[in-house]
């Protein structure tokens, strides 16, 4: 079992690390203060918003005068059963069938699970979890993807790969999306999951397939085994926007963008970033951000850059995609002089 211990974002790393492993739900305490600790701003997606600022813009609580040894500190602590790489998330309000309102904590491992936790305690009832959800299922040979299932261990360091990127939460619907990576009788899969807030339970799920043709009508397939969904879930205007890159090895077609009816569950748009020579992996943590207008920008690493002479590949590049005519399509880029070299270099 891991021990959860603190709120802090550790998928901003490159990877994780077995120090990283240790994450604490570490909240506030001030004694004069208990009460309005309850119904904090509510973080629904990897660094506070669309914009992945990280900024929190209604903090009230927190001074340069309260945050000190005195008055914060360590808390309490949880087990989950594997490494945390994404970000938690949490919610306040939410009604508990049974057990009533509480201000919840998020939290999803590498171990295809997600957790919720009181965020204000582990006295009592809250000793356990409001509720665990796990994507595996042992008996009928689904499992998480290790050993031969996971290319590229020595470069992660990961051990297995359920869930890696930051979950996102509609708390108007009360959903919280979540993808996660299983090995099914020797068939690596990735799902996209649509579950209820306050139980856990599976409102929705889809298995993630996506086709792209390039310019060369060559017909690019998604290779699910060698994909690591590292950016954080996306959710806006309606959809939720799914970034991938490798696992660390240079052996594939990584750079997909997938889009997804945030209802239905049904794909809605697809982009690959380098559909002729492969590699472009989209490895920021924070995920796609997004603008007021709509668009949204993801930055690729490795590989040819020949877009400017009519390619598609956009290695080591700042891409602007919008979606306004139905596909994802690339409105802008920005890519460096030196990206040959970068590429090359693998910088």
């Amino acid at each position: 079992m891991r021990n959860v211990r603190s709120l802090r974002e550790y998928s901003g790393s490159s990877f994780a690390s077995r120090n990283s492993v240790v994450v604490a739900i570490l909240l506030l305490y001030f004694c004069f203060l208990v009460a309005q600790v309850h119904g904090q701003v509510s973080v629904l997606t990897s660094r506070n918003d669309n914009g992945r600022t990280g900024a929190n813009r209604n903090e009230t609580l927190l001074t340069p005068v309260n945050v000190n040894s005195n008055n914060f500190g360590f808390l309490f602590s949880q087990s989950v059963d594997g490494y945390i790489v994404g970000q938690p998330l949490y919610l306040s309000n939410v009604w508990i069938p049974g057990a009533g309102s509480h201000n919840v904590v998020y939290v999803a491992t590498l171990h295809d699970s997600v957790y919720a936790f009181d965020a204000d305690g582990n006295a009592g009832s809250n000793t356990a979890p409001l509720w665990h959800a796990n994507f595996t299922d042992p008996a009928n040979g689904i499992t998480t993807a290790s050993g031969a299932f996971l290319p590229c261990p020595g470069v992660t360091g990961f051990p297995e790969a359920g869930i890696v990127s930051t979950p996102v939460i509609d708390a108007n619907t009360g959903t919280i999306y979540v993808v996660a990576k299983t090995n099914e009788n020797g068939t690596v899969a990735h799902h996209l999951y649509a579950l209820d807030v306050a139980t856990g339970q599976q409102k929705a799920s889809i298995l993630i397939t996506a086709t792209y043709t390039a310019n060369s009508r060559k017909v690019i397939t998604f290779n699910t085994l060698h994909q690591m969904n590292r950016p954080g879930l996306l959710l806006t205007n309606g959809k939720i926007y799914v970034a991938f890159g490798s696992n660390g090895c240079n052996d594939g077609n990584y750079s997909w963008v997938l889009a997804y009816d945030a209802t239905t569950l049904q794909q809605v748009g697809t982009f690959n970033a380098a559909p002729g020579k492969g590699l472009a992996s989209i490895w920021q943590s924070g995920g796609p951000a997004t603008d007021d207008l709509g668009n949204l920008y993801v930055s690729t690493s490795e590989s040819t850059f020949n877009a400017n002479v009519g390619g598609q590949d956009y290695g080591s590049s700042i891409l602007k995609l919008n979606q306004s005519t139905g596909k994802l399509d690339v409105a802008d880029y920005f890519t460096p002089y030196n990206q040959s070299s970068l590429s090359a270099r693998d910088l």
